[in-house]
């Protein structure tokens, strides 16, 4: 399509809406008229955001963009930095220049893309702008004559961008959604507009992206059937090597996996239902059970559940039993458990 600008001297700017984020490969000029002085391309990596400069093309890059005349970044400078260059400023030729440019290229980390975050955010655009900030006139500003400068225009006959849909390696392709937006077709147990979440209950492992070696999909948490919710812990995923930590675990179980029951309950089985333990709060040392639902009892007191004293203790109190203290030369049997009064033989009292 044949785009035609303004005249000199003025600026103009091409902006191209993606839609979405993309992971840029390439922008590619061809001019109808000679390719400007000076011209610049910018992105956004978000359609909310600033906009970022992606490269600089000049004669005069010092005085123009204050910027060096290379085509490189240095391996130890940012590599998230546009860098300006004169390839592409001559005045020839008068007509079909091209110009091409790589998102990548000069770019030190480019052979490892895959593990480069930086150079990841460096492609990643929503919007694409080119400005064009100044013609070659064949240096006749120096005459300041209105009639000649105003035959000099911009004219693109084709503006091209090169890239994917922003995926994160998860999917391959971008559909609209039910709102009429690109968004990505995601796989690997992931879901966001770019792919850039876990499913919900797949939280066993960070997310990570994918890369041609491995899809690192997200795994799906083990909360051994008894809940439908997770998160993913750091913590637990440094100590063992799984990070989905399950939530609203059933049956009265806990754990980050609801591998065991809740506090004060206990199962005879690891299938069974954990079941309360029910230890008596006066009678029992704690109101935790063991495997089998038998409480530890005080001094003095006995069953299951810690709620009755042995035989001849008596008077069960926050303390345990106390001792009968029945005479035995006296007494016929033990003591009352709740009074602690005891039985005399015949024409015997106290």
């Amino acid at each position: 399509t044949m785009l035609a600008g303004v005249q000199y001297p003025n600026t103009i700017n091409l902006t191209l809406h993606l839609g979405k984020a993309f992971d840029i490969t390439y922008v590619r000029l061809k001019f109808h008229t000679s390719r400007p002085e000076s011209f610049a391309i910018y992105k956004r990596t978000r359609e909310d955001g600033p906009w970022v400069p992606y490269q600089y093309y000049s004669g005069s890059c010092e005085k123009t963009y204050h910027k060096p005349s290379r085509g490189f970044v240095k391996s130890w400078e940012d590599e998230q930095q546009a860098v300006c260059t004169d390839e592409f400023s001559d005045i020839s030729p008068l007509t079909g220049g091209n110009v091409a440019f790589s998102t990548l290229e000069g770019r030190p980390s480019a052979y490892n893309f895959d593990n480069s975050p930086v150079l990841q955010e460096w492609v990643t655009a929503t919007d694409i702008r080119v400005s064009l900030n100044r013609l070659n006139t064949f240096g006749d500003e120096v005459f300041n004559d209105p009639k000649v400068l105003k035959s000099y225009y911009y004219a693109i006959s084709d503006f091209a961008v090169g890239g994917r849909c922003k995926c994160n390696g998860h999917a391959s392709e971008c559909v609209k959604n039910e709102y009429g937006k690109l968004a990505c077709h995601c796989k690997h147990n992931t879901f966001g507009v770019d792919c850039e979440k876990c499913l919900p209950f797949y939280n066993d492992r960070p997310w990570r992206r994918a890369t041609a070696e491995s899809a690192n999909e997200c795994l799906r948490c083990n909360c051994n059937g008894r809940s439908q919710e997770c998160y993913f812990d750091s913590e637990l995923y440094r100590s063992t090597g799984h990070g989905g930590h399950c939530t609203g675990c059933f049956g009265n179980t806990g754990g980050p996996n609801c591998e065991r029951c809740r506090e004060n309950f206990y199962r005879l089985g690891s299938e069974e239902s954990c079941l309360p333990c029910n230890c008596s709060p006066v009678g029992s040392l704690s109101t935790q059970c063991d495997n089998y639902g038998r409480c530890s009892c005080k001094l003095g007191v006995m069953g299951d559940k810690c709620d009755r004293c042995q035989p001849g203790f008596h008077s069960l109190t926050e303390a345990g039993c106390r001792h009968c203290s029945c005479n035995p030369a006296g007494s016929i049997d033990e003591c009352n458990v709740e009074s602690g009064r005891c039985t005399c033989k015949d024409n015997v009292e106290g």
